[in-house]
């Protein structure tokens, strides 16, 4: 998403350590960043972009040109904002700013609004291609260095903000003064902060997980290892080790700030193995809390089943409830739709999109009770009523066992962590279809009972057909 990408690549904290998890943050950042550590150093700030670069750091940029979003439609005026950009772009290099971030949003814009794949996108990337090409003519490079990258990229159709490679995965180039050319490596995008503070001799960010890249500097600044080991084991005995491990001073498997740029890059590796064991066993402690609650309320609604007698009335519930996950996961799949938030192309479409979801799940316990109710046709008619509440009691019954599975896992809320977000988005489908299920379970007495006198004119009909009097 966009906020937390943005976060992530001005301070080097990730959204777990930021606390930017969503576009809907307000407020400015509560995390150190490049801005700030260039205003503590008596440097000028520039920026142009979306509105919400200013909110997020508020405060620390001396020059701000708002270039807002135009609608998804207006494909001129998303095309303006790179002209926009570039023109203002322009005037911060021709002044004393030290530090400019220009942000070109038509690339996301076009992706939103047509896709990924469409001539309006690459379009756009052609648009920027030229504009880049304009404000670098009066940039002098052996004085100036320049990042290029993305905050995330998106699926085919147009959507991120989920799991894919295509969305997680972004370029990112270096080049000018102070760049050594190359060939290409893989980084984090928590590896821009501190690379850039190299680079224009700032502080390190001091929430920063990332390490400067030193395989893209023609030469490692004097003492840069030293002060990011220094860095690094401040913010983990400060604040991460203390979040996840609750206790300071956390054991190093690999010294930090080595004498050597070979030693930062083995210390930054172990340093990533050991925060995800940190995790892992943090995460293993609180599931042990959890589990046997969950056990609990998982077991409870099932004595419903155990103390049922006879079992075999339950057949014609467990017909429905079949039948509802089938339609519900039927429908789902068969829109193109996966657990993944990148499949809701827009915010303005999330709405709509969960409102859908759960309309699918009240058409589904519908159809489980009608199905139902034709499996109880031959039990009685008190059988056939009965089955509708059934399959409302045992789909929800199943949905939350599914629910309690993910807070088992990751809890109401994680302080120091964000759950998987395939597992979150299931969950939160989950909570929705048990909204119809639970409101519907009364009438659909009333439809298993349809299901039911289908069922008996069903056997009526066809019975004296095949055994005529």
């Amino acid at each position: 998403l966009s906020y937390p990408g943005w976060t992530t690549i001005l301070s080097g904290a990730p959204p777990e350590i930021s606390g930017v998890t969503t576009n809907w943050y307000e407020g400015a950042v509560r995390v150190d960043h490049l801005f700030a550590a260039a205003k503590r150093t008596g440097r000028s700030t520039a920026a142009a972009g979306h509105p919400g670069w200013a909110m997020l750091f508020a405060g620390t940029i001396d020059e701000f040109a708002p270039v807002p979003d135009p609608a998804y439609t207006d494909l001129p005026a998303i095309h303006d904002t790179s002209v926009a950009v570039t023109a203002a772009g322009i005037r911060f290099l021709q002044g004393s700013a030290a530090l400019v971030l220009l942000h070109y949003p038509a690339p996301d814009l076009m992706a939103h609004g047509a896709g990924a794949t469409s001539q309006p996108y690459h379009d756009s990337v052609r648009l920027i291609d030229e504009e880049l090409t304009r404000l670098l003519e009066g940039v002098d490079l052996t004085k100036t260095a320049v990042v290029i990258t993305a905050d995330h990229g998106h699926i085919d159709r147009g959507g991120h903000g989920g799991h894919e490679p295509v969305v997680r995965t972004v370029p990112l180039m270096f080049l000018g003064a102070g760049i050594e050319p190359g060939e290409e490596f893989d980084a984090r995008q928590a590896d821009i902060a501190p690379t850039v503070a190299a680079l224009l001799g700032l502080p390190l960010p001091a929430h920063s997980i990332g390490r400067p890249l030193i395989e893209a500097l023609r030469a490692v600044p004097e003492g840069l290892e030293q002060r990011w080991g220094e860095q690094q084991a401040a913010f983990h005995e400060k604040a991460y080790a203390v979040a996840v491990l609750g206790r300071r001073h956390p054991v190093f498997t690999t010294p930090l700030g080595g004498p050597r740029p070979d030693a930062m890059l083995a210390a930054s590796d172990d340093l990533a193995r050991q925060r995800a064991e940190w995790l892992k066993r943090a995460l293993a402690r609180e599931r042990a809390r959890r589990l046997p609650p969950a056990l609990g309320a998982a077991l409870l609604p099932a004595t419903f089943f155990l103390l049922h007698r006879p079992r075999r009335d339950l057949l014609p519930a467990l017909w429905g409830t079949v039948i509802f996950f089938g339609v519900i996961l039927g429908l789902f799949y068969g829109r193109g739709y996966y657990f993944s938030l990148s499949v809701v192309n827009r915010e303005d479409l999330l709405q709509p999109f969960f409102q859908g979801r759960t309309a699918d799940a009240a058409m589904a316990v519908g159809a489980g009770a009608l199905v139902a109710g034709w499996a109880a046709r031959r039990r009685g008619l008190g059988a056939g009523a009965l089955a509708g509440l059934g399959t409302a009691y045992l789909s929800a019954y199943v949905l939350i066992l599914l629910a309690l599975h993910f807070l088992m896992r990751w809890g109401i809320s994680c302080p120091y962590c964000l759950p998987d977000l395939r597992e979150g988005f299931r969950f939160y489908l989950t909570l929705l279809a048990l909204v119809p299920v639970g409101l519907l379970a009364a009438p659909l007495v009333g439809v298993s009972l349809i299901g039911f006198g289908m069922g008996r004119l069903g056997d009526r009909l066809f019975g004296r057909r095949r055994h005529p009097p």
